[in-house]
């Protein structure tokens, strides 16, 4: 049986191996927010992805990722409470979230391949 770094190692990797594929989700969501008529669902469906996003970054301790899901899922949150379709200067800002968490993937696909578990928390090698 794997200790509970490595095992937290594991989840982290998996993490971040998945992350291209939400931000493709992202991108998608986003282009559909240009369209008027899709831009309820496509808001929805964002900020899901952040919020998804957020969430498992924060457990899995990539805290750059998580923070910039956080604004991006606050933003949402925002413009779904005001209703009707964005401004163009949301859409610039909600792609620029998305650019920030594809560049701390890169930077977390380095860091996971240059961590030794010896290095995570005290709190988490007891677990």
């Amino acid at each position: 049986m794997d200790d509970w770094p490595t095992v937290f190692a594991g989840f982290r990797a998996a993490f971040v191996e998945r992350l291209p594929t939400q931000l493709s989700e992202a991108r998608e969501a986003l282009e559909s927010l240009t369209s008027a008529a899709g831009s309820d669902e496509a808001l929805t469906s964002l900020h899901r992805v952040f919020h998804k996003v957020a969430g498992s970054a924060g457990t899995y301790l990539f805290d750059e990722i998580a923070r910039v899901a956080t604004d991006a899922e606050s933003l949402c949150r925002r413009l779904m409470d005001r209703g009707g379709s964005p401004e163009t200067d949301h859409i610039d800002e909600l792609a620029r979230y998305i650019v920030r968490i594809d560049s701390a993937c890169a930077e977390a696909q380095h860091e996971l391949s240059t961590v030794n578990t010896a290095d995570f928390p005290a709190g988490l090698q007891r677990l």
